[in-house]
């Protein structure tokens, strides 16, 4: 660390073959990125650590760096990588530094991974690093900033979702969260300082017309180190921890608004700085844009509401959110609320064409199994189910009607959807009609993305909603 005198700073088998090469590719991925953080220790300040500000979730849900009630899916891998452009958040001031006037700019980076382990609970991996940094000399007071780029340090984090509303509106979860130094001489921790751990609670509210509102709160323990002797700088205290947040999905642009205010406040007294000065809160505004099912893009800006260590004036940030599987699991699980009669088809599954018949009307569900993305062709994997599902409806008297219904996500053109929704639907019907269904009976029915079960705005609720239905009437 190099300082200044002065005052002190503040679907098909080729489809599945090769999901399995990219599974393979990115846990080397993880592998390599793991061990080059291990061995690219920074000689640095603060910045990147536990009171850099700007940290994206490692599950790409609902925020950008709030936190929310929802996990991943079982088997649901997700990747990240952010970048992030801060004009004064190095911890260093003159009289006339303002933003029209820079003293320093950051450029970092993170790179996340995210996966569902089991129902309701995920675990994710982040590397931070700094990239470049430009910091103005002849400065009045004191000067910090890092002596090389690299990375900054590894950041673990697990959540567990306590509870959830029926149909979804309300959620509650658990964040713990633990910050594992790579900078050396880091005044801010001190000398052989340990993890920096961190818990909070993550509360989500879904309203009927389309916002989504989320609350943070909790708390960070730091396990300081002795003080640097060179360097007049204490280790900074424990910190209580609250974030708010919002978001709006638009269908038509596939496209969220995100809003978010996050801040820490000191949790006990420093002998150099003061309260106000230990304090941080910034807005941030974004834009969560799909470009595709699977791949989610990232951008917007922020400001400081108060004047606190690392709190950049602005900044501004790009990422991109790639999610992939399930590479184990049952995948999607069913939307809240849904009636027993309602069973599941696909792999994982116990066969739900078994039995008699549990109620006048039934319900399957095939979920993102039929079809390749942007595909109406019938999988022939899938062929196996509709056999058995047409030998269940043929037992006894046999069915009376079958309404063969196909839904799409909300990405892509509305008409379009609606379009290959039912051209898939005609097309389970035509399967079934060779394996020996009466056409008489079979009815396919279009309905796009007008009728969704889940959350259109991520991946595995876009999952969900690419479904074909098959209600019977016995």
């Amino acid at each position: 660390m190099r300082r200044q005198q002065g005052q002190q700073p503040r679907e098909q088998d080729s489809k599945a073959a090769s999901e399995k090469g990219r599974l393979s590719l990115w846990t080397a991925g993880v592998i390599l990125t793991f061990f080059l953080g291990l061995s690219l220790p920074l000689r640095a300040n603060v910045v990147g650590v536990d009171t850099q500000n700007f940290n994206p979730t490692t599950n790409g849900l609902d925020f950008v760096t709030v936190h929310s009630s929802q996990v991943l899916d079982p088997g649901i891998f997700n990747l990240g990588l952010f970048l992030n452009f801060a004009v004064n958040s190095l911890p260093q001031y003159e009289s006339e530094g303002s933003r029209t006037k820079l003293s320093d700019t950051l450029l970092s980076s993170d790179l996340n991974f995210g996966i569902g382990l089991l129902p309701n609970w995920d675990m994710g991996i982040s590397f931070p690093a700094v990239l470049n940094q430009n910091v103005s000399s002849g400065l009045d007071g004191a000067r910090t900033e890092f002596s090389q780029t690299g990375f900054t340090e590894i950041r673990a984090n697990t959540k567990y979702r306590l509870w959830r509303s029926p149909e979804d509106k309300w959620g509650l979860a658990g964040v713990l969260s633990a910050n594992l130094n790579r900078i050396r001489n880091n005044p801010f921790l001190g000398q052989d300082a340990g993890p920096i751990l961190n818990l909070e609670m993550a509360l989500d509210h879904r309203l009927d017309s389309g916002w989504v509102l989320g609350f943070n709160a909790g708390r960070r323990w730091r396990q300081t180190g002795e003080r640097i002797a060179e360097v007049p700088i204490d280790p900074l205290p424990d910190q209580w921890l609250a974030s708010l947040a919002a978001s709006y999905f638009f269908t038509s642009f596939d496209s969220k608004l995100i809003l978010e205010l996050f801040g820490a406040v000191p949790a006990q007294s420093h002998s150099q700085s003061t309260s106000k000065e230990l304090s941080t809160a910034e807005l941030l505004v974004g834009v969560k844009r799909d470009l595709r099912h699977d791949i989610a893009i990232h951008y917007g800006g922020g400001t400081q509401l108060s004047k606190g260590t690392a709190s950049a004036d602005w900044r501004v940030y790009l990422g991109v959110n790639w999610a992939m599987g399930p590479f184990w699991g049952r995948g999607s699980a069913p939307a809240p609320g849904t009636q027993e009669v309602t069973r599941e088809m696909g792999p994982g599954q116990v066969s739900p064409f078994v039995g008699r018949p549990q109620s006048a009307q039934e319900s399957f569900v095939a979920r993102d199994l039929l079809f390749a993305f942007n595909s109406e062709e019938v999988d022939p994997r899938f062929i196996t189910y509709l056999e058995q599902m047409l030998a269940y409806l043929q037992q006894g008297e046999g069915f009376k009607s079958l309404i063969i219904e196909g839904h799409t996500d909300s990405v892509g053109n509305p008409d379009y959807n609606r379009e290959l929704s039912l051209r898939r639907a005609q097309n389970v019907r035509d399967v079934m009609i060779r394996l020996g269904g009466d056409p008489e009976r079979i009815r396919a029915v279009g309905r796009g993305q007008a009728e969704p079960v889940a959350d259109n705005s991520n991946y595995q609720g876009r999952s969900q909603n690419r479904r074909v239905e098959f209600k019977v009437q016995w």
